[in-house]
């Protein structure tokens, strides 16, 4: 039988994304293995990312709190006529990645899904950035080629009738079923210059 805190402690790592039980006990027991200044640079490291990491109130990207908001919005050479929205921050990553996205993000905090609602996302705040752009700007709607991207870009696209701005989607170069965090740069590279 395991230690009561060990125990806890595996219950913890099993709360990360993609982590089972035995995921949770291998990142565990690789922690307990480390020597007491790496765990402490650990420990200090999550301390400071809960202290110091702040969400834009703007678009809901993480950014350090020394700042207003995160560095996308704070950047006035980014085109703000032009919305990528996306699922997760891992995705813009990806898109940004490109090196050639010169526009500004969205992050719902996830998709529709039979787990996940609307309401649950930051659509509403989307949608009063939306009131306040500029009618010859863009929104690119970019989520994963999943059902509940598809649901997502559905749920949005009506949603925006009501708005005079263009309305596009990623284009076809993502596989089906496909992740953005996941795709190559030449293949979301491609996936962005052929929206429509």
């Amino acid at each position: 039988m395991l230690p009561e805190k060990l125990q806890k402690l595996i219950q913890i790592f099993q709360k990360f994304p993609g982590a089972g039980p035995h995921q949770a006990a291998r990142i565990a027991f690789w922690f307990l293995s480390q020597s007491k200044t790496s765990q402490e640079q650990l420990v200090q490291a999550l301390n400071e990312a809960r202290t110091f990491i702040k969400v834009c109130p703007k678009c809901f990207m993480h950014f350090e709190a020394s700042f207003n908001k995160c560095i996308f919005c704070e950047n006035s050479d980014r085109d703000q006529k032009i919305v990528a929205v996306v699922a997760k921050e891992q995705d813009a990553l990806a898109i940004e990645a490109t090196g050639r996205f010169k526009g500004i993000y969205h992050i719902l905090g996830g998709t529709i899904s039979s787990k996940k609602e609307a309401a649950s996302l930051h659509i509403k705040e989307f949608l009063e950035r939306v009131a306040s752009l500029n009618p010859k700007s863009e929104i690119i709607l970019a989520f994963d080629q999943t059902t509940d991207g598809e649901a997502t870009s559905l749920y949005l696209k009506k949603s925006l009738e009501k708005y005079p701005v263009k309305i596009t989607r990623i284009g076809r170069g993502l596989p089906s079923g496909g992740a953005i965090e996941y795709t190559d740069e030449e293949t979301m590279l491609s996936a962005m210059e052929n929206r429509k």
